[in-house]
């Protein structure tokens, strides 16, 4: 059996390829019947030879092949000698190997390697979900989970995180440990899943700015009573405070918001709109002060100058005055 797993939705695509090896073998079996080649230690030769041997006590050896096609194709020059080498792999292979390629990018469909491998391999594509979809992909991941969760909390956590499918399986994960297997809440996310959290420090954030010290209060004593320590909250603003400043300079020389995210180092979707949007209403020396008094604060904080709780209210009332 050849298959041939290509798309950016590199979590599904490697979720189904551990299903194949789950069915094809028992756990002790698993390691002597499986040989994995990454691009670009990649010899086709030696991949003839592995996927020609016979399994060890078993009906199938599994053999994936990562990132050659799309290797192969990104090369300047003459491909040939690759692809007939990799036509006699394709012609060699017995039906007691299991072979995946496996490419964590779309491929062309006129691509040579493309159109060589549709003559052997079944192939199948793995998109992102965009959009509303999202939220689909949310309920059938929670059902292979064997957890639940209301409309509006599928709905805040696809919302927050985007179509970061491997980021919303390990927060699902961490959900349903804590929900005890009941009915995952919006109260749940806003307790453990930290964008969330980062969420409310951005409603915190647009207060102070716009002088609602009550408003900015509320929001951040919610972010103390969910378990966050006022050191936390000074750090976060400090964060988002230091984000929004390299956002504006950045801005100058680049407007593709994905390529600002890259120089900021944040690729979350909802995080990044928010800092950009923010940055928007502010000019940098404004935030050098704030970014300052957070760091006074921190230290009087640390050094016992003040309490930190009363250095909290005292430290939104400065910053929204």
């Amino acid at each position: 059996m050849i298959k041939l797993f290509h798309g950016n939705n590199e979590f599904d695509l490697h979720e189904d390829i551990k299903v194949i090896k789950t069915d094809l073998f028992s756990a002790d079996l698993s390691d002597p019947n499986t040989t994995i080649f990454q691009s670009p230690d990649i010899n086709l030769p030696q991949l003839e030879s592995i996927v020609s041997t016979v399994p060890f006590m078993a009906d199938y050896r599994f053999v994936m092949v990562e990132g050659l096609l799309s290797s192969v194709e990104s090369r300047k020059g003459d491909s040939s000698t690759a692809l007939v080498e990799l036509e006699k792999v394709l012609k060699t292979c017995p039906p007691t190997t299991y072979l995946i390629f496996a490419e964590n990018i779309k491929l062309r469909s006129t691509g040579k390697m493309f159109k060589l491998l549709q003559q052997f391999a079944e192939i199948k594509e793995f998109e992102l979900p965009k959009g509303r979809a999202v939220n689909g992909w949310i309920k059938s991941r929670l059902v292979k989970l064997n957890g639940k969760a209301s409309e509006k909390a599928i709905s805040k956590l696809g919302f927050i995180l985007g179509n970061d499918l491997r980021l919303i399986d390990q927060e699902l994960k961490k959900l349903i440990l804590f929900s005890d297997n009941n009915l995952i809440e919006v109260s749940d996310i806003n307790t453990l899943v930290t964008e969330a959290r980062e969420g409310n420090i951005f409603t915190a954030i647009d207060a102070i700015f716009e002088k609602k010290s009550a408003s900015a209060l509320r929001q951040l004593i919610k972010l103390l009573d969910q378990g966050s320590t006022v050191g936390s909250i000074i750090s976060m603003l400090s964060r988002q405070t230091r984000l929004m400043i390299l956002t504006i300079d950045i801005s100058k020389i680049e407007k593709d918001p994905w390529e600002i995210g890259k120089r900021i180092g944040v690729s979350n979707r909802f995080a990044l709109n928010k800092i950009i949007n923010q940055s928007k209403h502010y000019n940098s020396e404004f935030l050098y002060q704030i970014h300052r008094k957070l760091l006074n604060t921190d230290v009087a904080i640390k050094r016992g100058i003040i309490d930190e709780n009363v250095a909290i209210e005292i430290l939104v009332s400065d910053l929204s005055g």
